[in-house]
């Protein structure tokens, strides 16, 4: 909750930090809706970019809870700056052999319509 209450008073102002509803539902969505505008804006630019080459990486670790999951970060140039940006965390399900990579790698790129 203070975490959140700091998020919303940085983005919307102190003033608004206090009306707005903390509830978890709330929150959930707003971070959800957060991380789709981000994605669809690195997505964007990636397409766009005057270079049709990009560079990946991705890296396998677990979390707290000792939970396999699948991270991606992708370097591009945009508007003649290079930039790097997280672009995915997939949890693995199953196991992390390379055929299970390759699948979550597949599934994201096809989804999001990249090359």
């Amino acid at each position: 909750m203070p975490c959140a209450y700091e998020m919303v008073s940085k983005v919307c102002g102190e003033d608004q930090a206090s009306v707005i509803s903390l509830s978890n539902n709330t929150i959930r969505r707003r971070v959800d809706d957060m991380a789709s505008d981000i994605l669809s804006q690195v997505t964007t630019e990636i397409k766009e970019s005057s270079y049709s080459k990009f560079s990946l990486q991705f890296d396998e670790s677990c979390d707290v809870a000792s939970c396999a999951v699948l991270l991606g970060f992708v370097r591009y140039v945009h508007q003649d700056k290079i930039k790097e940006e997280f672009l995915l965390c997939e949890d693995l399900l199953t196991t992390t052999k390379g055929e299970d990579i390759f699948n979550i790698i597949n599934s994201f790129f096809t989804t999001n319509g990249l090359d």
